[in-house]
């Protein structure tokens, strides 16, 4: 039997949630028959109804918490032996879940398995001055905390369910920098990390401002100070040092 499949879905005033829900049941229906969806309303101004059962959640936060809140109570409700989360405007397609669930199951068997803009086989479009922006906050981030990844902020990543659940309570960051904290986490933990190709149409208006990418560097910057002063997110994992795993070009 497939390992169990939970999908978080973290929303904020998504436009067609509900059509792109239904998108992703069908999506993660092919991969297993095992699995559930946890959407997480984040104080949206308006939400339309979605009815639950056994394969589909729904968490509504009263007010706008931010991306990082949004995941952590994904997390805590998540029941999967594999957890997955996924930006809710599919502007990363979900039909990458499926590849993404086959090489975190088969033998190469990473911890967690994140989107990258920089694997040589992703297809991304976006504006230049967020390549640009974000080759800067990358470099940084190798500096800072020695992570041997290309991109930590793609929308969509998968995790082994016991890795997450380890990881869950040292996390602090409520909005955009939780990407960067969990896998800051994981490598002080000494879990695998394996970068994966990415598809991204960024034909859309961008949560990401000038406020956020302000608020992006000051999460940042508390991150390593937790890291390098607290020692917070140290703790040896239970299968030991592993290495990090990067596909080069041939």
């Amino acid at each position: 039997m497939n390992p169990k499949l939970s999908v978080i879905v973290p929303s904020y005033n998504t436009p067609n949630i509900l059509e792109n829900i239904f998108i992703l049941i069908k999506e993660v229906s092919a991969i297993t028959n095992d699995y559930e969806i946890i959407l997480v309303d984040d104080g949206s101004n308006e939400f339309p109804y979605i009815a639950q059962n056994d394969y589909v959640k729904v968490i509504t936060h009263k007010t706008n918490k931010g991306k990082g809140e949004s995941l952590m109570s994904g997390f805590k409700e998540a029941s999967g032996d594999i957890i997955a989360f996924i930006d809710a405007d599919l502007q990363i397609p979900s039909k990458l879940l499926n590849p993404y669930y086959e090489i975190i199951t088969g033998p190469r068997n990473p911890s967690i398995l994140i989107g990258s803009k920089r694997h040589y086989n992703s297809k991304v479009d976006y504006p230049f001055s967020r390549r640009i922006m974000s080759w800067a906050y990358q470099t940084m981030n190798r500096f800072l905390f020695g992570l041997k990844i290309q991109d930590s902020q793609v929308g969509i990543k998968m995790f082994r369910g016991e890795v997450i659940k380890d990881i869950l309570p040292c996390l602090s960051v409520k909005r955009f920098a939780i990407d960067l904290e969990i896998l800051v986490a994981a490598n002080e933990r000494g879990y695998s990390i394996l970068e994966a190709p990415a598809q991204i149409n960024e034909s859309f208006n961008s949560t990401i401002n000038t406020m956020a990418v302000a608020r992006i560097i000051q999460d940042t910057f508390c991150i390593w100070l937790r890291k390098k002063f607290k020692h917070k997110y140290k703790k040896e994992s239970p299968y030991g040092r592993q290495p990090f795993y990067y596909i080069k070009r041939r």
